[in-house]
Parts: structure tokens; C-alpha cells; sequence
């Protein structure tokens, strides 16, 4: 038997894009708890395996050992909304004439999983904490290029009026 849901189409005006390609997720994991590791099938790229990692076992409530350590969906959800966000900040910087090379822009990230009175678990929030160091020179527009780069990263307003809030913070450096 199969179900199907269906999401109504974007609001008149709204520009659409589809990437090629379908997604899939495949349980690969051994019994007990096997549905703990499922393979993600991303169009043209090698698959990826989720699981779960030593700090979150007790969480899955696993066998400490049972599983390979892998990231969790929690942890490649978080680790993408804060790569769109570097991602986003980058084009804007380079919309200001400064090429952003390797070792000029990095982040920290810090979230935070809130839990429910039922214990239903949520990330509640994904700070992105932008480093930078593209000579003092270039202070004045970095600082512009931050103003207001995070509506240009689709995976932040996907979240927009959700329970999960994202922030930037920028963090130029001393010279």
C-alpha cells in the first residue's frame, strides 16, 4: 500500500527550483536498533551514512560500541544550515569586489536541542559565529557584506518562523 501526502505548490510569483535528481534514505544498519544507520542517496554525489555518535548513544538509546561513530541527522542538519549561512556571507563579500580564499573565513557553530515536557527533542537554535581575516583594509565592507547576508541562505529562511532560531555573529580580525 502506499500514501501519498502532497504540499501545494509556492505562492503565485515565487520563482521554483528543483535540483535534478530524487533523494532516498535506506536503513543499513544491523539489528537491534538498525534503523539507527540509514544511508542517504544525495543525487550525484557518493552516498552518505547517518548513525550515531558516543555522545548521543544514551539519547538513542544504544548500546555504548554498538554503532561506527557517525554523525547524526541532527548534526548534518545543523552542519548544513551553518555551511549555507558561510556560504551566503562568502558571495556577499565577493558581491564587494574581495575574493574569499582558503583561510579567510571560517565559523564556529553553536546550537542547542530543547526538549519538549513529552520529550520530544527539537534544535531550538544554530548561532553561526563568522571569523574573518581578509587584511584591515577590507574591515568597512565585511562588515557590510554581513548586513543583512543571511536572507540570501535558503537552508535560514526555509526556518524562518519555525522554533529553531539562526543567528550570525561576525568576528573580524585584530591586525
Amino acid at each position: 500500500m502506499t500514501h501519498t501526502a502532497e504540499t501545494p505548490p509556492a505562492a503565485a510569483g515565487l520563482a521554483q527550483h528543483t535540483p535534478g535528481g530524487a533523494y532516498r534514505i535506506d536503513v543499513v544498519g544491523e539489528p537491534p536498533n538498525a534503523f539507527i544507520e540509514r544511508q542517504a542517496t544525495i543525487p550525484e554525489v557518493e552516498p552518505l551514512i547517518i548513525g550515531v555518535r558516543p555522545s548521543y548513544e544514551e539519547t538513542y538509546q544504544v548500546t555504548p560500541g554498538q554503532f561506527t561513530p557517525r554523525a547524526t541527522a541532527t548534526d548534518v542538519f545543523i552542519s548544513a544550515v551553518a555551511s549555507c549561512m558561510v556560504g551566503a556571507f562568502a558571495r556577499s563579500v565577493e558581491a564587494r569586489g574581495i575574493q574569499v580564499l582558503a583561510g579567510q573565513l571560517s565559523a564556529v557553530i553553536d546550537s542547542n536541542i530543547a526538549k519538549e515536557p513529552g520529550g520530544v527533542r527539537y534544535v531550538d537554535r544554530i548561532h553561526v559565529r563568522l571569523h574573518t581575516d581578509f587584511g584591515e583594509q577590507n574591515n568597512e565592507l565585511v562588515e557590510r557584506a554581513f548586513q543583512g547576508f543571511e536572507r540570501r541562505c535558503w537552508l535560514s529562511q526555509t526556518l524562518v518562523g519555525s522554533r529553531c532560531a539562526v543567528t550570525a555573529e561576525l568576528v573580524v580580525a585584530a591586525e
